[in-house]
């Protein structure tokens, strides 16, 4: 029960279920947000726990000063879903703030994101995210620090899919949004983030105080873990729902590209096409499902904008309607070599393959053989770096431009060196004035580059241990008169070159 029913600046919502060996601790945390406590309520709605989740929610209720109410669920629903729409039916905050039972809020957290979503009229609150436990979490639309009204495409939304984040409760009201309870449970959370994110106004991230943690618990047991992939026909259905969304009611093409690109990099669906954990048949299966959903809505020629290589084949062999079809595309993909490029400019390389009679995208199908061959002193001041660089796509192919370069992270240090590659295209070398590099950065920790141009394609590689292309190498280079001292040049395990001056 409410201990206040006025309207309250923000409703954080918390489903649970089975939660008892952390709910009290998660709670009492709760009681450290800045925001005033009788501005602000929990609804907290369990789904029907076995154990005793829901009484300590109701113990911790009387005793607390946060407004907060307990609802249970009659019978377990298995999901989020149904639980949240309970949490949204009875809100009255300005904003809603979702969570999971198992995280964290960083303690300025609610009064950090309500301020600035009522100063700059947010829709949806993105504040950063912090992984414990070795939890991943995205970072990429966090780098630019804040950003009061982000861009879907340009700040890599499409990459936080989750909805524990800040929403304004009238505009969920206005559009009818929910939790679909029909969808597969996991997949909820994409379809709602595609409808708020396409259909929000102002969209704003918050980069400046470490707002939500993602807590990875040691025994698996979080409220957030993906769920097996189970009948393919409810998994497609947010896909399918989300797509259609996009067509309907985005403003722009590269929103679908976006969402496209993400799915296929970071989805489930990677494993529900080749994973190898499942039979030919369950594969198959969830191939034809998604391929019905790809054949209704898109064509090759809409494809063809993309230009995304790792979801290019996969895009296009959807379009094939056969699963066998596409399991033999991805082994011609596989044995593609330089014989089969027909054309390379600044999206990539693309072959040319007759089950799609057109050409496709193959740059990751080709992984590249790259080593150092040989590090030595040429001159009182100069380097030469020796290495072998192979890519069967890229053989027989000479760059237009290459260079190996050193910089030093977040600053602008650039020094650029000219590659000479031999008769073979395999075989370059760089001479590297180390002078330059002592001039531009003492006592500082370059990363080594080397970078290549196609037509257009341009290719980056790390000097690294990662690569196995560098191993521990010191070096000593004499100063010019200048500097009058001795510089040891180290390369570190992880591929950085150690710059040290002593100066006599």
């Amino acid at each position: 029960m409410f201990k206040n029913a006025k309207q309250m600046k923000v409703t954080v919502i918390i489903p649970t279920y089975n939660s008892q060996s952390f709910i009290l601790d998660r709670l009492s945390d709760l009681e450290s947000q800045t925001l005033p406590k009788d501005q602000w309520e929990v609804i907290l709605v369990d789904d029907k726990s076995t154990d005793d989740t829901y009484n300590i929610m109701l113990e911790f209720a009387k005793n607390t000063q946060i407004n907060m109410s307990v609802y249970q669920l009659s019978h377990n629903s298995g999901a989020s879903m149904a639980p949240r729409n309970v949490g949204l039916s009875h809100a009255k905050g300005t904003y809603i703030q979702f969570m999971y039972a198992d995280d964290r809020l960083g303690h300025e957290s609610l009064e950090r994101q309500y301020n600035f979503a009522i100063k700059n009229d947010s829709d949806v609150i993105l504040g950063k995210y912090v992984g414990v436990g070795g939890r991943g979490v995205p970072k990429s639309m966090f780098k630019k620090g804040n950003i009061q009204n982000a861009d879907i495409v340009d700040n890599n939304l499409m990459y936080s899919m989750t909805v524990h984040k800040m929403f304004k409760k009238s505009f969920i009201d206005s559009h009818n949004f929910t939790m679909n309870e029909n969808v597969r449970h996991g997949e909820e959370d994409k379809l709602f983030m595609v409808q708020t994110y396409v259909s929000a106004k102002v969209i704003s991230i918050l980069s400046d105080y470490d707002y939500y943690y993602v807590i990875d618990f040691e025994d698996g047991s979080n409220s957030h873990k993906t769920t097996p992939i189970g009948d393919p026909k409810k998994h497609m259905l947010a896909t399918e729902l989300s797509i259609e969304y996009i067509i309907n009611h985005a403003q722009q093409p590269q929103i679908l590209y976006a969402y496209l690109k993400r799915m296929a990099k970071h989805s489930i669906w990677r494993k529900g096409l080749y994973g190898t954990d499942r039979t030919y048949d369950q594969n198959n299966e969830f191939y034809n499902q998604l391929s019905i959903i790809f054949r209704k809505y898109f064509s090759m020629e809409l494809l063809n904008d993309i230009h995304y290589a790792p979801g290019d084949w996969l895009f296009k062999g959807l379009m094939l309607g056969n699963f066998e079809q596409f399991n033999e595309l991805y082994k011609s993909l596989s044995n593609s070599d330089f014989s089969d490029v027909v054309e390379i400019n600044k999206n990539g390389i693309y072959v040319e393959n007759t089950l799609i009679n057109g050409s496709i995208l193959a740059q990751n199908f080709a992984e590249d053989t790259f080593k150092i061959e040989e590090i030595q002193k040429n001159g009182p001041t100069n380097l030469s770096i020796r290495f072998l660089f192979y890519n069967k796509l890229l053989y027989n192919t000479e760059p237009s431009n290459a260079m190996v370069t050193f910089s030093i992270p977040k600053t602008k240090c650039l020094i650029k060196f000219p590659v000479r590659f031999e008769t073979d295209g395999v075989h370059g070398e760089a001479d590297v004035d180390i002078n330059k590099i002592i001039n531009a950065g003492q006592n500082a920790n370059w990363y080594g580059n080397l970078e290549l141009s196609y037509g257009g394609y341009n290719k980056k590689i790390r000097l690294s241990q990662k690569n196995n292309t560098l191993s521990q190498w010191t070096g000593k280079i004499e100063n010019n008169s200048m500097l009058g001292g001795e510089t040891t040049l180290k390369v570190t395990d992880k591929g950085t070159l150690m710059v040290m001056t002593q100066v006599k």
